[in-house]
């Protein structure tokens, strides 16, 4: 159920292999270019802003990565909602909305 973001000809998501498994693929030559350690995340909803990657995990962790070609480049984690994640949020501006199981929440990023 996750999706994946393309960046300059490198493609980024959570893979369900290994039970979540963040990973990068050339979409040119097809190869993978890395996997993260496994056990990541059951699903998340992957978006992006420029080379920043916004993944939000189904625990309603909220992980935030740097477009890497050579490994997973996590920046920061975030704890978002307060129930389970599964909608894909919104991003606007510098403001950052998530939709957990019964709550809207506005998060403004700076």
């Amino acid at each position: 159920m996750s999706n994946a973001v393309e960046i300059n000809g490198v493609l980024y998501g959570l893979s369900h292999l290994n039970s979540g498994q963040y990973f990068a693929l050339d979409l040119e030559d097809g190869k993978v270019l890395w996997k993260s350690e496994p056990r990541q995340a059951e699903n998340a909803s992957v978006s992006r802003a420029g080379d920043t990657i916004f993944s939000l995990e189904s625990d309603a962790e909220l992980v935030v990565m740097k477009a890497n070609k050579t490994g997973l480049n996590i920046l920061r984690r975030y704890p978002v909602a307060m129930g389970e994640t599964w909608a894909q949020p919104a991003i606007a501006g510098n403001r950052f909305i998530v939709k957990d199981v019964s709550n809207l929440t506005l998060w403004s990023l700076n």
